[in-house]
């Protein structure tokens, strides 16, 4: 007997630690251990759902095996209130007090529609919370994705609300509202976005102290962007840009599209260049303002410190003040400290923005700006960063891959 109970002891004791270990749970995946070499496999909503259900998830790769519709009128469907993967668990602290994802998140061309996220506490909105610096997320498509927000709610993208590590090759058409760190894709970026584009609508509801505001891909810039767009209709209060609402970090090869409406700092790329560097970038969005002592620029609303080299501006700019020395205005930029020194070979189109004026840059007629020998004489090179349609169109970027017809 005493043979039979030791046995039976070491059996029970056995299956306590086995139920005690999460490697050993088997989870509902189409396939796949999680490991790099095999990671898991997603075929359905309920699948994607669940990687933000467990915290030993969070470390883990992913790869879509189909299209994902999260409509929450379809069966099954739901209204989210927080990010589906790795949200943040304080509804009360600005700062993220969740767990990030850290794993690897391979979309494989595959699309996610219809994410629909509703908050009026938690913060760090989108697919994911947080994308933490071990993270990568890639090959993505998101659309028709609402991320909504009250006027307490910051720090939102359809993506990732904050992002310190790698996103490439994502697509997201989406609308964004929130308080601020408002993007189409991101709302805070601290890591690297490359190849990645944005369509849709992004609102700032902001608040009296100027803040990070938003943007039409990233909210807040302190990483590195390159070779991404924007053609959003950006509008709110406080820091808004086509692009990036405000940047201290690094935009490289990019371009926004659409237009920037608002109060204070607009601008057609970023509304806010605190610092960092801007380079082969331009934008074609509409800045429009209704409100008086608003700082408006085609490229830049409002500068201090960082470089801008070899870019320019091709919308329209609107002042619908009266006064114009009530509005620091200008076709590239509207403010800038002793005349933007590190602001260089950069240009705005006169007709075009139908602005004189700028606090860095050189204005020049539209059939100049559609001359390559115009940008030959300032050092650009069409080698490796632009190309132009001579006469047809502005300078484009390379990596936009534009013919010109014959």
């Amino acid at each position: 007997m005493s043979a039979k109970r030791n046995t039976f002891q070491v059996r029970a004791v056995s299956l306590l630690l086995l139920s005690s270990i999460p490697s050993v749970r088997a989870y509902a995946f189409a396939g796949g251990t999680g490991e790099p070499n095999a990671p898991y496999q997603i075929a359905t909503a309920e699948q994607l759902i669940s990687i933000g259900s467990d915290p030993n998830l969070l470390d883990k790769h992913f790869v879509l095996l189909n299209d994902i519709d999260l409509d929450p009128n379809l069966p099954g469907g739901r209204v989210f209130t927080q990010a589906v993967i790795a949200s943040d668990t304080d509804e009360v602290a600005p700062l993220y007090q969740g767990t990030p994802f850290i794993g690897c998140f391979d979309g494989n061309g595959k699309v996610i529609a219809n994410l629909t996220i509703k908050s009026t506490l938690s913060n760090h909105l989108g697919l994911f919370g947080r994308l933490a610096a071990e993270a990568s997320a890639r090959d993505l498509n998101l659309t028709s994705a609402t991320i909504t927000g009250s006027k307490n709610v910051q720090v939102m993208g359809a993506l990732a609300g904050s992002h310190f590590g790698s996103i490439i090759n994502c697509r997201a058409n989406a609308t964004v509202a929130g308080k601020e760190c408002v993007g189409g894709l991101v709302g805070y970026n601290a890591g690297v976005i490359v190849d990645c584009h944005v369509s849709g609508d992004i609102h700032v509801w902001g608040n009296e102290v100027v803040s990070d505001g938003g943007g039409g891909l990233v909210g807040s810039n302190a990483g590195i962007l390159a070779q991404s767009s924007a053609h959003a209709k950006v509008a709110g209060v406080g820091v808004i840009g086509g692009l990036v609402g405000s940047n201290k970090g690094v935009i490289w090869k990019c371009c926004a599209r659409g237009e920037v409406t608002g109060n204070d700092f607009l601008g057609g790329l970023v509304g806010r260049a605190v610092s960092g560097t801007i380079e082969n970038c331009y934008s074609t969005a509409n800045v429009s303002s209704e409100f008086f002592f608003p700082h408006v620029g085609g490229l830049v609303g409002f500068y201090t410190r960082g470089t801008i080299t070899n870019c320019y501006a091709a919308g329209a700019i609107h002042n619908g003040v009266n006064e114009p020395e009530e509005v620091d205005w200008g076709g590239l930029v509207g403010w800038s400290i002793a005349g933007g020194p590190a602001i260089t070979y950069c240009f705005w189109d006169t007709t075009a923005s139908g602005v004189q004026q700028s606090a860095a840059g050189s204005g020049l007629s539209t059939h100049e700006m559609q001359t390559a020998a115009t940008f030959d004489a300032a050092g650009w090179s069409f080698e490796s960063a632009w190309m132009i349609c001579e006469r047809r169109d502005y300078p484009r970027l390379q990596w936009e891959g534009i013919r010109c017809e014959e």
